[in-house]
């Protein structure tokens, strides 16, 4: 079971998350931009066009774990790591406690092979900071190719905004890539003396040796960690498409694509906050940008609305992962008490 601190982190997580969405609800109500769905609906073809990027995503997602296991010579079939993969997708919607999706795809792992748990955890690890770094890369990228100056005319505020998400997106995605090199190419930097002492700090110190763990298990497999990079780029640009064609299947004006392509990656980096899905952070941070980057005055009201039509398809996709679930619950339900006895 998980320690009551545990699971009270949890259910804060989720509160936090329930009453930032349900401000984001009542602020939409009241600006009428639901109004725009009775008068015109929704394009099924293209909302299910939306749902299957989305889907695709993902499941490059779940192949990109896969070959990180695989690679390190750990037993996994493919269709194993989708099954996971839904699984801990829909449980990072859901978990009170601290086994999340992520916990019980290394658990997974590690459960065939007990003597090699801590490559199965570095697995995960690595995996989650491939698609952090891939998201920094994209979000630079995009920045760095668009005129600021043009894109937000007089509105200094917006630019002086943008600038600095440019600065910060390029110079954690340069830092990642070299976190990157460094894990492939000088193996010697994970024998260094201080990281002894970083792992007794408070808090960041369990962090660090989960890090520091993932980098020597990886830095014998260069092109394993490369290869997965490269696979994660193509994975937000696809989410970012998957944004704008949920905007065209609605009764409303919107931006472009270009827009999106900086606005989603954007709003998914606020994303990561610890919420339960990330739910509110990347709903919130997506109205803001459509009214900071919107050129049609129309269009950048409907941000709220555009997130939303967006998160009924993770919550669609994250379904897929409850069926596995009650399909293969005592499985699973194995595979949490497990997960839970280790984390004490």
């Amino acid at each position: 079971m998980s320690s009551p601190k545990k699971i009270a982190f949890g259910i804060l997580k989720i509160t936090l998350s329930a009453l930032l969405i349900t401000y984001l609800v009542y602020s939409a109500y009241t600006h009428d931009q639901f109004d725009v769905l009775w008068q015109g609906g929704v394009n099924p073809t293209r909302y299910l066009a939306a749902l299957a990027l989305s889907l695709l995503a993902l499941l490059i997602t779940f192949v990109r774990w896969y070959f990180l296991v695989y690679g390190l010579g750990l037993p996994i079939r493919i269709w194993d790591a989708i099954r996971f993969g839904f699984v801990g997708y829909f449980f990072n919607f859901v978990t009170v406690g601290t086994v999340g999706g992520d916990a019980l795809r290394a658990y997974f792992v590690a459960r065939n092979n007990p003597d090699r748990r801590t490559e199965a955890i570095a697995t995960v690890v690595v995996d989650r900071l491939i698609g952090l770094v891939a998201l920094f890369t994209l979000t630079g990228i995009v920045l760095m190719c668009l005129d600021l100056n043009r894109l937000c005319g007089d509105d200094l505020t917006t630019l002086s905004v943008l600038e600095t998400c440019r600065w910060v997106s390029v110079s954690c995605g340069a830092a990642g890539l070299g976190l990157l090199a460094i894990l492939c190419f000088f193996r010697a930097f994970f024998d260094w003396k201080i990281w002894s002492k970083l792992f007794e700090l408070p808090w960041v110190g369990p962090i660090t040796r989960q890090l520091h763990m993932a980098g020597v298990t990886y830095s014998r497999r260069p092109s394993i960690v490369f290869g997965a990079y490269l696979a994660s780029l193509p994975v937000h640009a696809i989410n970012s498409i998957a944004v704008f064609v949920v905007a065209t299947s609605l009764p409303i004006a919107h931006p472009s694509l270009l827009m999106h392509l900086v606005a989603v990656p954007l709003s998914s980096l606020a994303g990561v906050l610890p919420l339960p899905g990330g739910i509110g952070a990347f709903e919130g941070m997506l109205a803001i940008l459509y009214r900071a980057l919107a050129t049609n005055p129309v269009a950048s009201e409907h941000g709220l609305l555009v997130a939303f039509g967006f998160r009924v398809i993770t919550l669609i996709v994250a379904s897929i992962g409850l069926l596995v679930y009650f399909a293969e619950r005592k499985e699973i339900a194995q595979l949490r008490a497990d997960s839970e006895a280790n984390s004490e």
